[in-house]
């Protein structure tokens, strides 16, 4: 299911018209992960003109009546015969490859030539910039990738940047690591990925970032805390702590 993870208000209105276009075009449930913070903040918004409906994909599909015309639609998702069923979900999927293909979308900021880049989404991504820039004065070669789509994520973009010489990926969420696994499947062991997150409401402040960038680029030994399940260590506080993130090779 194709997911859209707005930074701004004026972008969480922009990508409702877009997650309904693909929706229609892909005959397939779309979702806008929008944060609690960008949920309630208040910045304005120009909403596109009126859009001419006939430019919409035709559906041959739809149950709208043959007319004695064409076969009968029917519209289900029950098939007894095993072989139709096994090619429905070929089918599916050859569906889904479009979706990967044509639909990554994301946001680079001072990438061109970073060592170090950080990926966040939503309100922590607007947290993870101003970090970026700071890091920049400071003579750190860091960027930002801020993934547009969670589904299908931006691989081709990771793709590129370890190309290009990105030695540590440093995943920034506001969670407890929904989107690090995600970072580290597309780097697929070529750089470092470390996590940085807060819960619970608590938003992170650039200079705690930027701690955690200065950690990465220093290269410093990580202490982790216990393990939770599949999102890796979890990491208290950076006053509280050695080390400044979880890292996972």
């Amino acid at each position: 299911m194709p997911v859209f993870a707005p930074s701004t208000v004026q972008e969480m209105a922009d990508l409702i018209y877009d997650a309904f276009d693909i929706a229609d075009e892909y005959r397939t449930p779309t979702m806008i992960l929008a944060d609690g913070m960008i949920g309630q903040m208040m910045e304005p918004v120009l909403l596109p003109p009126e859009r001419d409906l006939s430019s919409l994909p035709a559906k041959p599909w739809a149950t709208s009546g043959s007319k004695m015309e064409r076969k009968h639609n029917v519209i289900n998702s029950l098939y007894l015969s095993p072989n139709e069923l096994e090619n429905t979900n070929y089918e599916r999927f050859e569906r889904y490859k479009q979706i990967i293909e044509k639909h990554q979308r994301q946001e680079l900021m001072m990438c061109d030539d970073a060592e170090i880049v950080v990926v966040a989404f939503g309100a922590a991504s607007r947290i993870a910039r101003t970090a970026v820039r700071d890091a920049r004065a400071k003579g750190i070669k860091a960027g930002l990738l801020r993934p547009i789509t969670l589904w299908p994520y931006p691989t081709k973009a990771i793709d590129e940047l370890c190309e290009n010489g990105a030695r540590a990926f440093l995943s920034v969420e506001l969670n407890m690591g929904q989107m690090v696994q995600d970072v580290r499947l597309a780097v697929n062991g070529r750089a470092t990925v470390d996590f940085y997150g807060r819960t619970g409401g608590v938003l992170p402040t650039p200079e705690e970032v930027l701690e955690a960038i200065e950690t990465v680029a220093a290269g410093d030994p990580v202490v982790q805390s216990s393990e939770v399940g599949a999102v890796g260590s979890i990491l208290p506080h950076p006053k509280h702590r050695k080390s400044t993130y979880e890292r996972g090779e």
